[in-house]
């Protein structure tokens, strides 16, 4: 047994129809059990109880198993069936963990095990691509080494474990006869347990939560069979010796296994980068180097008509004195400004946080401000760049830096060892980006800080600019920071609130053109909303009509998009009646002003919808969407309710069943 090879998922997208299925089969094993069990339906408040843990149960071991999700695995029956058989463990499990841990013992065992033992055929039969074909599979393998230490350490802690707790609980080290069962049976599951999930197989993963999610699975398993055990037989065991000396075998396996995965990560490494005192550089192909990458540069070459030895002077000493640290700052500058056409007594080169300066030059007056002293440490962002801006005059330039949170983890690895870096990331996150957010402690937050050093996305730094009436000429990225040199084309925006809640408004176009504002769940960074012209020219629209490569979108955003939980809030308009459950998307003035003019005339002669005519048709391209909505109102102009209707079905069929997600 020295090798073992192993079948095993590969996380996939989430399957909403899987979870569906799943649940009504839950649903009707229950109530097929009690109707058995009791000649009736009629569920008192009782089995009420009983329904809520089962349900929290339910979804606790289907999140653990990931059954619901779309894994390619071995084509045989036995691993196809895996992630049931350990949600199904686990279900029951957990179930009886509930009602033993709080005495609820008076249920019919009938009940319980019957729902319990028609779910799993059903799941087996449906759900396992055994027997029906609902769900297809393909291969994959992966080949893991037992490892002979970690099995003999978890079974000497088991050991050590339960006959610590026994001296503890008894005073005496010897155990009772009636415990020497139980304890024969913990080892024994332990055993089998993890052979069956791999669990004594130690993954060189790179992703922590997935080299310990064997073992906690195997855990959980096990606790849940015990728990059953338990329940079943109403023994007296003591639970703090059996489910005691299970949790601590579980957190010094945890312990030996986090151990073993940053001892690998470090072998991973090169070694000439990696030391006590040197951390090893990260790659910066991400979200900030692809935008910077694909900016469309300005081939406006700005020019304010001023000639003469001051303003040649200014340049070479811009060159070679205040940015000989900040070269690419400067490369950027020169390419988007002329710089000798800058009148020397109306710029300002500063290096620090600090606005009083600006104090000196009239409204209105300046032709190029740079600071290289980064946004994030202002106190106050939005008055400084209120400041700056009115300073300024028409086509002014203001040059700067600012560091994005999408490098913040890289700035503490340049300047700190590896397992150093990553504790003071996780702590940094914690206060800047988790106390900043929340309503009570970011008071505390601000007033402890004065709001310097705040951590901001890269579509908030942009987000800031275009709200104070800048537009960017060119970007540019180096280190953890990227550069940016704006121009002045406006004041800042008046009647506007940016928002960091988690609800926010949208201005949107209604029912006869006019403006009606969309409620919805936060799924990008602040300041987004601002940027909404810019991002589209940069990077256009892709086949769907959504704008492509939209860094704006947080991860939990796309989580959220995903479930649809960002549209949520937009029942606040349909109760107000500023929009109908079935209609053409409310749109907002950039994406109507690309729209055929025909067609923006029908748009705006009814009322637009919650759910649009794009999830009954699911078009592959901008044109099939226009022609998507030109059908539709061209149905619903003749027979409005049946139109509504119709779309409204083929709308939610295709939600539950073709997982089309939320734009």
């Amino acid at each position: 047994m020295t090798n073992t090879t192993e079948y095993q998922n590969i996380p996939g997208d989430f399957n909403t129809r899987k979870m569906a299925i799943d649940f009504f089969l839950m649903i009707f094993s229950f109530l097929a059990a009690f109707l058995y069990k009791r000649k009736n339906l009629e569920i008192g408040p009782d089995y009420l109880r009983l329904v809520g843990v089962i349900l929290i149960s339910w979804i606790i071991s289907s999140l653990l198993s990931g059954k619901f999700r779309e894994n390619p695995t071995e084509r045989r029956r036995f691993n196809r069936m895996e992630p049931l058989f350990t949600s199904s463990v686990l279900f029951i499990g957990l179930i009886t963990l509930w009602l033993f841990g709080l005495r609820w013992t008076s249920y019919s065992r009938m009940i319980i095990f019957g729902f319990f033992g028609l779910y799993i055929f059903l799941e087996i039969l449906i759900l396992s691509g055994n027997y029906l074909p609902f769900f297809q599979y393909s291969r994959t393998r992966q080949r893991l080494r037992f490892s002979y230490l970690l099995f003999s350490f978890d079974l000497l802690i088991m050991a050590v474990g339960f006959y610590l707790l026994n001296y503890l609980k008894s005073g005496s080290i010897t155990l009772q006869k009636s415990y020497q069962p139980i304890f024969m049976l913990l080892m024994f599951l332990w055993f089998i347990c993890g052979l069956l999930i791999h669990h004594f197989q130690i993954r060189r993963e790179r992703n922590y939560l997935r080299a310990i999610y064997p073992h906690l699975k195997s855990a959980f398993v096990v606790i849940s069979i015990v728990s059953v055990i338990v329940f079943v037989l109403r023994s007296g065991f003591s639970r703090i010796m059996v489910f005691g000396s299970l949790a601590l075998v579980t957190v010094l396996e945890l312990l030996f296994v986090t151990l073993h995965y940053l001892v690998s990560r470090l072998r991973q490494l090169d070694p000439v980068e990696v030391s006590l005192f040197n951390a090893p550089l990260l790659s910066q192909n991400g979200i900030v180097e692809e935008a910077v990458k694909k900016h469309r540069y300005s081939t406006e070459r700005i020019s304010f008509g001023n000639k003469g030895y001051g303003s040649a002077f200014f340049k070479k000493k811009l060159q070679n004195v205040y940015l000989h640290k900040q070269p690419r700052l400067f490369q950027l500058i020169d390419q988007t400004v002329e710089l000798s056409s800058i009148d020397i007594l109306r710029a300002e080169f500063v290096h620090h946080s600090r606005s009083d300066y600006l104090e000196d030059y009239t409204d209105q007056g300046m032709e190029i401000l740079i600071n290289t002293r980064p946004l994030n440490r202002f106190g106050a962002i939005n008055p400084y760049l209120q400041k700056v801006n009115r300073k300024l005059r028409e086509r002014g330039i203001f040059a700067g830096v600012f560091e994005p949170c999408e490098y913040r983890k890289f700035y503490f690895m340049q300047r700190y060892p590896l397992l150093l870096a990553n504790f003071l990331y996780f702590f940094d996150f914690l206060w800047h980006r988790v106390f900043a957010k929340l309503f009570i402690l970011k008071q505390i937050y601000f007033f402890l800080t004065r709001g310097k050093n705040r951590v901001i996305s890269f579509a908030e730094g942009l987000g800031r600019l275009y709200f104070h009436g800048f537009e960017i000429l060119t970007l540019g990225n180096e280190g953890h920071v990227v550069y940016f040199v704006v121009k002045k084309v406006s004041g800042p925006l008046a009647g506007k609130n940016p928002s960091y809640g988690l609800l926010f408004r949208q201005k949107r176009i209604g029912k006869e053109g006019k403006s009606i504002h969309i409620y919805k769940m936060r799924t990008m960074h602040p300041y987004s909303e601002f940027i909404h012209r810019y991002i589209y020219h940069q990077n256009q629209l892709d086949d769907k009509g959504k704008i492509r490569d939209d860094f704006r979108i947080t991860s939990w955003g796309r989580f959220m998009r995903r479930l649809w939980l960002d549209e949520l809030p937009m029942l606040i308009n349909w109760i107000r009646g500023d929009v109908a459950l079935v209609g053409v998307r409310p749109l907002s003035e950039t994406f109507y002003a690309t729209y055929p003019e025909e067609l923006k005339k029908q748009r705006i002669r009814t009322r637009p919808g919650l759910i649009p005519p794009f999830y009954a048709d699911l078009p592959r391209s901008i044109q099939e969407v226009y022609r998507s909505e030109e059908k539709y109102l061209e149905k619903y102009f003749q027979h409005p309710f049946k139109t509504k209707c119709r779309y409204l079905f083929r709308a939610l069929k295709n939600i539950l069943f073709h997982r089309a997600k939320s734009r």
